[in-house]
C-alpha cells in the first residue's frame, strides 16, 4: 500500500500556500513530481467527490454574450474563469489549483471554444422559440377591413341621396358627413390594428407617423379626421360651380360690421329729415367725442361705401399688391432698399499676352468710355459702349514692351510708357502718333496727367515732368526714389503728385513749377514692402490712400496736409491697385497673393462690404469706369473683368449728371 500525503499551510486570507507531499511518511524533494501528483490528486479529487461541481454560464449583457466556468466544492466557490482565459481563485485554499489550471493553456482555450460553441447554440435555440407565431384561431380579423370598406360605402351612398334630395351638389359634402363617416370607420380600423396587425400587413402602410403597428391598444388615431377633413376641403375645392342664392347677387362690400350697418342705416333715414341750423362746431366736435367714446369709432365714418373725399389709409405695413382699396403711405421699411452686389462680374474679356509684372500699369478707362490696355508691345482699345476693338499701336521690335498707359482728362490722347525709356503720345481719335518722348534711362512704368503735364516714373527711380505743349518737352526732375518708381498719381485739383516705390517710400510733390527743381513736401516709410497703389480721395483731396506689396500688405490712409497717417488695415494680401468709388464712398483694392481677389472697403472705416473673387492669379490692375459704377480688373489669368457694383438709383444719376458741367482742358492747344 502507497500512502500519499499533501499538507498544505499558509496564513489566513494570504495570497501564498505552501505544500508538502509525504510519500509513506518521506517527502519529496523533486518539484516537478511534487506538481505532476499534486495536479493529479486534485483533478481527480474534484471529479470523482460528489461535493465538487463545474458551472458553464452563458451571459447576455445588452447585445454582447459573454460566457464564464466557475468552480463550486462544498457549495462555496473556488474558481471562476475569466474573459482573459486566466482562473481567479476566490478562496485560499483554491491557488494551488489555480496556478496549475493557469499552466494548462491548451486544454483551456478548447475548453473555452467548446463552451463559446455551445452559447451561441443555446441562444439560437432561444430565439427561434420566440419567433415562433403563437397558434390563434380566433375571430378571421381580415374581415374586418372588408366590414369598415362596406360600412364606409353605405354611410357615403346615404350622404349622396340625402344631399340630392336637399338640392345640395354631391361634389362638396357638408363637413358632418365625412366626420361621421371617420367616427364610424375609425373604432373598427383601430380594432382591426390592435387585435390582429400581422394579418393585415398592408394597414401598416397607412398608420400616421409615430405609431408602431403592435402598439395601438387604447391609443387615438389624431390624423384619421385630419386627412378626412383635409378629404372634404378638396372635395369643395373643386366644385365650380357656386350655391345659387335665393336673395339674388350682392355687391363686395370688404368690411361689413352689424353695428355700422344699422348706424348707416340710421344716417339714411336721417337724410330725409330736416337739417337742425342750430348745430354749431362745438356741437360737432362733442358728438364725435361721444361717438368714439360709445362706439369706438367716429359715426360719420360708418357708411356702406366711402365714395367721397381721400381713400383710407392702409395700416401701417399692410401691402396691398392690387393697388385698388387703398392708398398706400410710404414707410421707412418700404423706402430703404437694400444694395445688391453680385459676385459674379458682369463681362470677361480675354486678354492675351499680358505681362504678369506686378510694377507695370498695363490698364486704364477713359472719360469717353474707352478701355486701353496694353498686350505685350500692342495696346488695343474696347469702346465698352458699342464693344468694338480696335489695335491702336504695336512697337517695332518684337524683345520692347509696353510698361504704362495713362488718358487725358478728355480721353481724347493717351500717353504710353515702354520698355525702351521713351513716353509716346498718341492721337486716338485719328489713331495717329503725335510724338514720342526720349528723357529716361530705364523703362517707363508710371504716368499720370495734369491738364498738358505730364508726368512719368522710371526704374532708375525719377520722376520727369513733360509739358506736352513745347518743343523741350522735359521740364523737371524729381529725385526721391532709389529704386523704380511704380505708382504714380495726381491729384484730383492739381496740387500735388503721389509716387509709390519699390523702396517702401510714399512721396507727395507739389506743383510744378518750371526751371526749379521741386522738393517732396511728405515722405512717409511705414510700409515695409513695394508700394505700387496710390489713390486719392475724390470728395476730399487732402486724402491719400497707399497699399504695400507682399512683405507689408497693409492699406494706409494719409491726411496730405496734417502729415499723419489717419488709419491703418492689414488686407493679409499683397495690394496692386486702390481707387475711390465715389457713388458710395467706398475704397475698392486689388490683390496678389495670396487671395487674389478685389476687396471693396466702406470708407473711412475700412469695413469690408463684399468680395469679388473669380481671377485664378493676381490681380494686377483695376481701373474705374467714367459714370464710376462698374471697376474694371486685370489679373495674370490673362483676363480682364467688368465688375458692375456702384450702379447708383436712376433718379439721383440724372440729378448729378445735370450738375456735372463739361469743361474743356488747355490741352486742346497744339501739341508740337
Amino acid at each position: 500500500t502507497v500512502i500519499v500525503e499533501v499538507q498544505q499551510w499558509g496564513v489566513v486570507g494570504g495570497q501564498q500556500v505552501m505544500h508538502q507531499v509525504l510519500l509513506n511518511g518521506a517527502p519529496l524533494t523533486d518539484t516537478s513530481k511534487v506538481d505532476s501528483i499534486l495536479q493529479t490528486l486534485l483533478c481527480l479529487l474534484l471529479q470523482v467527490t460528489t461535493q465538487s461541481s463545474v458551472l458553464c454560464e452563458c451571459i447576455l449583457e445588452g447585445s454582447q454574450l459573454h460566457w464564464s466556468d466557475r468552480v463550486f466544492y462544498d457549495g462555496t466557490l473556488y474558481l471562476t474563469l475569466e474573459h482573459n482565459d486566466t482562473w481567479t481563485a476566490h478562496v485560499p485554499q483554491a491557488t494551488a489549483l489555480k496556478v496549475l489550471w493557469d499552466q494548462e493553456g491548451t486544454c483551456r482555450r478548447t475548453d473555452r471554444i467548446h463552451l463559446q460553441e455551445g452559447c451561441v447554440k443555446l441562444m439560437r435555440e432561444l430565439r427561434f422559440s420566440e419567433e415562433q407565431p403563437v397558434p390563434h384561431t380566433s375571430f378571421p380579423w381580415i374581415l374586418i377591413p372588408i366590414m369598415a370598406a362596406l360600412t364606409f360605402t353605405v354611410v357615403l351612398l346615404i350622404s349622396i341621396l340625402s344631399a340630392k334630395k336637399q338640392g345640395e351638389s354631391t361634389e362638396g359634402l357638408p363637413s358632418y358627413y365625412w366626420l361621421i363617416m371617420g367616427q364610424v370607420a375609425q373604432p373598427l380600423i383601430m380594432a382591426a390594428l390592435s387585435e390582429a396587425p400581422w394579418r393585415c400587413p398592408w394597414l401598416s402602410h397607412t398608420l400616421p407617423q409615430g405609431y408602431d403597428r403592435n402598439d395601438f391598444r387604447g391609443k387615438p388615431l389624431p390624423n384619421l379626421v385630419a386627412r378626412t377633413r383635409e378629404l372634404k376641403w378638396r372635395s369643395l375645392g373643386k366644385n365650380k360651380k357656386q350655391t345659387p342664392s335665393k336673395m339674388g347677387g350682392d355687391r363686395f362690400i370688404p368690411v361689413r360690421n352689424s353695428k355700422q350697418m344699422d348706424v348707416a342705416s340710421f344716417l339714411l333715414t336721417k337724410e330725409n329729415e330736416p337739417a337742425d341750423t342750430s348745430n354749431t362746431a362745438g356741437t360737432s366736435e362733442n358728438q364725435k367725442a361721444w361717438s368714439m367714446s360709445l362706439n369706438g369709432y367716429n359715426i360719420e365714418d360708418a357708411k356702406i361705401l366711402h365714395l367721397g373725399g381721400k381713400p383710407l389709409n392702409a395700416p401701417e405695413g399692410y401691402q396691398n399688391n392690387l393697388k385698388v382699396l387703398y392708398s398706400q403711405v410710404t414707410t421707412p421699411a418700404s423706402v430703404k432698399k437694400t444694395r445688391y452686389i453680385s459676385s459674379t462680374p458682369d463681362r470677361i474679356l480675354d486678354a492675351p499676352e499680358l505681362r504678369n509684372d506686378f510694377y507695370l500699369n498695363l490698364l486704364d478707362w477713359s472719360s469717353r468710355n474707352v478701355l486701353a490696355v496694353a498686350l505685350h508691345n500692342s495696346v488695343y482699345l474696347w469702346d465698352a459702349s458699342q464693344g468694338d476693338i480696335i489695335l491702336l499701336m504695336k512697337l517695332e521690335r518684337e524683345e520692347d514692351y509696353i510698361c504704362s498707359l495713362s488718358w487725358t482728362k478728355e480721353g481724347s490722347y493717351l500717353a504710353i510708357g515702354t520698355s525702351d525709356c521713351k513716353v509716346q503720345l498718341w492721337d486716338v481719335d485719328n489713331q495717329k502718333r503725335l510724338r514720342s518722348m526720349s528723357s529716361h534711362t530705364a523703362r517707363v512704368g508710371s504716368l499720370s496727367w495734369n491738364d498738358h503735364i505730364l508726368s512719368s516714373g522710371s526704374r532708375s527711380g525719377h520722376i520727369h515732368h513733360h509739358d506736352v505743349r513745347v518743343a523741350e518737352h522735359h521740364i523737371c526732375t524729381l529725385s526721391g526714389h532709389s529704386q523704380e518708381v511704380c505708382g504714380l498719381q495726381w491729384s484730383p485739383d492739381g496740387r500735388y503728385l503721389a509716387s509709390g516705390g519699390n523702396d517702401n517710400l510714399v512721396c507727395v510733390w507739389p506743383r510744378v513749377q518750371e526751371g526749379n527743381a521741386s522738393q517732396a513736401v511728405r515722405c512717409w516709410s511705414e510700409h515695409q514692402g513695394a508700394v505700387k497703389a496710390l489713390a486719392w480721395c475724390p470728395w476730399q483731396p487732402n486724402i491719400l490712400a497707399s497699399g504695400g506689396g507682399t512683405s507689408d500688405r497693409h492699406i494706409r490712409i494719409w491726411n496730405v496736409n496734417s502729415g499723419s497717417c489717419i488709419s491703418s488695415l492689414d488686407t493679409q494680401s499683397q495690394i496692386s491697385s486702390l481707387v475711390f468709388a465715389p457713388n458710395y464712398k467706398e475704397l475698392v483694392s486689388a490683390h496678389g497673393y495670396a487671395h487674389n481677389n478685389v476687396v471693396i472697403w466702406k470708407y473711412p472705416s475700412l469695413t469690408r462690404v463684399a468680395e469679388l473673387n473669380g481671377h485664378e492669379d493676381r490681380v494686377l490692375s483695376l481701373t474705374l469706369s467714367p459714370d464710376c459704377s462698374t471697376v474694371a480688373t486685370v489679373a495674370g489669368d490673362e483676363t480682364i473683368r467688368l465688375w458692375k457694383s456702384f450702379e447708383v438709383d436712376p433718379i439721383k444719376k440724372k440729378a448729378k449728371e445735370r450738375l456735372v458741367k463739361s469743361t474743356s482742358s488747355v490741352i486742346h492747344q497744339s501739341i508740337r
